[in-house]
C-alpha cells in the first residue's frame, strides 16, 4: 500500500461493477486510462479515443465514483492532435467527480515521438482544484526536479526500464530540493545489479506466470544491460529467455 488499480474501457456499467470489486479488494484508488495510444485500444473507443468523446468520458468517471469511497483519478494526454481542448476536457472530468488528473505531455497523434510538452500541464494546474500530476520523459531525479514546477507530482513510465531505483532517487531529490542526486544505478556496478535483475524476473513470473512474465521481462532485460561491455552479445541471448533460471545462467556465467 498504497496501490491503485487502473481500468480502461467504454461501458459505464462495467466501470460501476469493476469499481466495487476493486474497492472490495482493498485498493487505495482507481485510475481510468484515457491516454493509451495503442491502435487496438483506440479502435475500440478506449484509452485516448475518449479524448474525442468528452460526454462518455464524464459518464465513465461518474459511474466509477457512484458506489465507492476511494479516490478516482484519470490518466490522459494533452489532446487528440493539439492541446487546445485540454482544460475544457479536464474541467469536465473534475465536474464529473475526478479526484486527480495525470497528464502525459504529448497528444494522441504524437504517440511517444518528440519531447513531452509540460507547459499545457502547468497551465491546467492553474485552472482546476484537484491534484495534477505530470508525465513524460522523466528518466532521472534531475528531470523530476526540473519539470515538477507548480504540479503536485510526477509520474514515471518508460524511465523505469532498467532502472527500478528511479522512484527512490526522485523521492530523495524532491525531499531535498536543489540537492544534486547521483543516480543509484550509476553508483552500482553491473555485478551489483544482477541480484536485483533476477529478483525482478522472479517477481514478474510470480505475478504473471512464467510465459507472460518472461516475455514482458525481455525489454526490461535489454534496458538493464544497455551500455555495458558485451551488451550486444548479452542482448541476443536475453531477448530469447523463457525462464528465470536462463537469466541467472546467462548473467552469472
Amino acid at each position: 500500500h498504497p496501490f491503485i488499480v487502473q481500468v480502461f474501457g467504454k461501458e459505464p456499467e462495467h466501470f460501476l461493477s469493476a469499481a466495487k470489486v476493486i474497492e472490495q479488494m482493498g485498493a487505495d484508488g482507481i485510475d481510468i486510462n484515457m491516454g493509451c495510444p495503442a491502435a487496438k485500444v483506440v479502435s475500440s473507443c478506449h484509452g485516448s479515443a475518449l479524448i474525442k468523446n468528452a460526454d462518455l468520458a464524464k459518464r465513465l468517471v461518474e459511474a466509477t465514483k457512484k458506489e465507492v469511497s476511494i479516490p478516482v483519478s484519470v490518466k490522459t494526454r494533452l489532446g487528440w492532435d493539439t492541446c487546445g481542448t485540454l482544460i475544457e476536457f479536464c474541467k469536465g472530468l473534475v465536474d464529473a467527480g475526478a479526484d486527480a488528473l495525470a497528464i502525459h505531455g504529448r497528444t494522441y497523434a504524437e504517440k511517444f515521438s518528440g519531447e513531452a510538452d509540460w507547459e499545457p500541464i502547468y497551465q491546467l494546474k492553474e485552472e482546476v482544484s484537484v491534484p495534477v500530476i505530470g508525465n513524460g520523459d522523466i528518466c532521472s531525479a534531475q528531470d523530476a526536479l526540473e519539470k515538477i514546477g507548480n504540479l503536485d507530482g510526477v509520474m514515471v513510465g518508460r524511465g523505469t526500464f532498467g532502472n527500478p531505483w528511479l522512484m527512490k532517487d526522485i523521492v530523495e531529490a524532491l525531499s531535498a530540493r536543489g540537492a544534486m542526486i547521483i543516480p543509484t544505478k550509476d553508483r552500482m556496478t553491473f555485478e551489483e545489479k544482477i541480484p536485483f535483475i533476477i529478483e525482478h524476473c522472479r517477481l514478474a513470473v510470480e505475478v504473471k506466470g512464467e510465459k507472460r512474465g518472461m516475455l514482458e521481462m525481455r525489454r526490461h532485460l535489454a534496458s538493464y544491460i544497455k551500455g555495458i561491455d558485451g551488451a550486444k552479445d548479452l542482448r541476443s541471448k536475453l531477448v530469447r529467455v523463457e525462464s528465470v533460471a536462463e537469466v541467472e545462467r546467462i548473467l552469472c556465467a
